[in-house]
């Protein structure tokens, strides 16, 4: 994965696969090449539930890291940047 990207703590969205809650969401970056050649650039936003994302460990880590602390905290900030960076690393390839 390439370039910035926001994760939000998100109450509003649910997942597109089974309707659940998620717990969080990210904003990536996204390109693509048109069939003239044209590349194309903006983002997407990738869910992450607990239902459908729970046999990932990538995924696996994110979901134990709010389950643990609810909340993204200062103290333990490093420990879910590590988690967040091989979740996307893993959501943006699939």
């Amino acid at each position: 994965m390439n370039g910035e990207c926001e994760v939000d703590l998100v109450s509003d969205l649910t997942c597109h696969r089974c309707a659940g809650e998620l717990v969080c969401a990210a904003r990536v970056p996204h390109s693509f090449a048109r069939a003239d050649g044209h590349r194309v650039t903006g983002s997407r936003t990738v869910g992450l539930c607990p239902r459908c994302d729970r046999d990932s460990p990538a995924a696996a880590a994110v979901i134990a890291y709010f389950t643990a602390h609810g909340t993204a905290r200062a103290d333990t900030v490093g420990d879910l940047a590590v988690a967040l960076r091989a979740w996307l690393t893993q959501s943006t390839v699939e």
